[in-house]
């Protein structure tokens, strides 16, 4: 059997934390292979943990809600390849720890969300049922429990009842540490995931109740959500995630025109790639008419690949405008890498090397690089015929500028 660590941020909640503790004794999962981890975010007083289960306590100062530098801090100091992330006022049922880990022994690519119900469970309210989250249910009955589903799915992972293996979190880099306040960094921590390359499930029998309401029902919703939201529009580069228009330094789209030089045929080529707007161009040298750009770049700054959607690859100078690289992006949102043939007037022009077909740009999702990288996974390659007229080497630029050539 494989040792699972259970990590477990704790925060003030000695209840509850009695609770998790006697839930965890009574896991079918064996107890020698079975290690809590509570990592405590400041607490005036250290927990106090009194269990026969191999068990330890790390603490970090109190400064602010560090949940996601706690839950790092119980990883780095659990031994387990499978780490089964509880919150300390979410009590697992006996079959949680082998229905959630079961997924990740299967598959190291798999990140599991388990099924948090909400009930009363200290308090004058004890026994009480609460309504499990309609938004929740829903998306997972929509997704076939997250089967069904796409890079809009970081939506529905939720820390509390999160399994994964050490090797995805390790990839992933762990959770940012740079959230400080409530919520969100369970979603920005499942878009890198995805990015890496995970396949989410959701084990609707691996159940967990939490005590009390849900989370709409404990705090300010709105304030607090729109708080959120602004913090994951940084870090998520999805369209969805944030507000059209704006520049931020983890873009939607990288393109890499190394290799083609700093002429003027990339830099129109590049001109027409930065009208995508959410675009961070990588190229061998910044042209002078670009370097007031910060998007146009000789490297990447640190998270910009790893958040990113699409990679794009120009293998000639050519004009790829924000239409028509929206549509092959959505091609390549399948898992496939598409090729863009260039044609004439509807038909295959030129040819590349042995005769097979002149391509001329490269387009596939982060997820599918990092599959084929970090999993093993060899992608498709599809074909796809694009008007993309190739620039002249030689273009003058003052002419195209002014509009007179």
């Amino acid at each position: 059997m494989t040792l699972v660590s259970v990590v477990v941020p704790y925060y003030e909640q000695p209840e509850q934390l009695a609770l998790l503790v006697a839930a965890l004794e009574r896991q079918s999962w064996p107890h020698e292979q079975l290690e809590l981890v509570i990592a405590d975010d400041g607490s005036a007083q250290p927990p106090v943990v009194r269990t026969r289960l191999r068990h330890h306590v790390v603490r970090q100062d109190d400064l602010g809600f560090r949940a996601a530098a706690a839950r790092n801090l119980g990883v780095r100091s659990a031994a387990g390849e499978v780490i089964c992330f509880l919150d300390s006022d979410t009590i697992p049922e006996p079959e949680y720890v082998a229905r959630a880990a079961g997924p990740v022994l299967d598959d190291p690519t798999t990140l599991v969300v388990g099924r948090r119900l909400h009930r009363h469970l200290t308090g004058p309210r004890t026994g009480e049922s609460l309504p499990e989250p309609g938004w929740l249910r829903e998306g997972y009955a929509r997704t076939r429990n997250l089967s069904d589903t796409d890079d809009t799915a970081y939506r529905y992972v939720i820390s509390s009842v999160l399994t994964v293996g050490r090797r995805l979190l390790t990839l992933t880099g762990g959770f940012d540490e740079s959230f400080t306040s409530y919520g969100g960094e369970d979603w920005e921590l499942a878009w890198r995931a995805w990015n890496a390359g995970a396949r989410f499930v959701h084990v609707p029998d691996a159940v967990a109740v939490h005590d009390g309401p849900d989370w709409a029902g404990r705090v300010a919703l709105m304030e607090t959500k729109n708080a959120e939201s602004q913090r994951l529009a940084r870090l998520i580069a999805h369209p969805q995630a944030r507000p059209a228009g704006v520049r931020y330094a983890r873009t939607e789209v990288v393109a890499d025109l190394r290799g083609l030089g700093n002429g003027p045929d990339v830099v129109v080529a590049t001109g027409e790639l930065l009208a995508y707007g959410d675009i961070t161009v990588l190229l061998d040298g910044v042209p002078e008419a670009l370097a007031e750009d910060p998007r146009v770049v000789t490297e990447l700054a640190d998270g910009v690949a790893g958040s990113a959607r699409i990679w794009v690859t120009l293998i000639e100078a050519v004009r790829l405008p924000p239409a028509q690289l929206t549509g092959l992006a959505d091609r390549a949102m399948s898992g496939a890498v598409i090729e863009a043939v260039w044609t004439s007037g509807g038909q295959c022009s030129g040819s590349g090397p042995a005769g097979h077909p002149r391509v001329v740009a490269r387009l596939q999702t982060m997820r599918s690089m990092a599959l084929e990288r970090n999993w093993g996974a060899t992608p498709r390659v599809e074909q796809a015929a694009a008007e993309l007229p190739a620039v002249e080497p030689q273009v003058r630029l003052e002419a195209l500028w002014g509009g007179w050539g």
